[in-house]
């Protein structure tokens, strides 16, 4: 199943997928982004908590980029959801498609 989430991010973190399980991994697969400002500046992608930079894109202001992945990616820590941050005075909207992956054999307990 792939799930589809939109944010607003002004300046500060916002998440762009909903709160995964301790057990699964979130898969991106693709990312629509749009700058609704006139300014334009680089957009980061984070790993929720971790602070990991996922991904930055340079947007012009008013521009949207659609990001379709050759291979899905995988945030590398179970349970932290994908979040984005722009520059304070951007005014930028996410559209992201991702699905859950189970982290390892060992959700299932030791019956597997």
């Amino acid at each position: 199943n792939h799930k589809y989430f939109t944010g607003d991010s002004s300046g500060s973190v916002q998440d762009v997928t909903d709160s995964i399980p301790a057990t699964m991994n979130c898969v991106i697969t693709d990312i629509i982004v749009t700058d609704n400002s006139n300014t334009g500046g680089l957009v980061a992608f984070k790993e929720e908590t971790s602070g990991t930079v996922i991904m930055q894109v340079y947007l012009g202001g008013r521009e949207t980029k659609i990001i379709n992945l050759s291979q899905p990616m995988k945030l590398p820590t179970a349970g932290k959801k994908l979040q984005v941050l722009a520059g304070a005075s951007d005014d930028i909207k996410v559209t992201v498609t991702y699905y859950l992956q189970l982290d390892s054999m060992e959700a299932f307990g030791s019956n597997y």
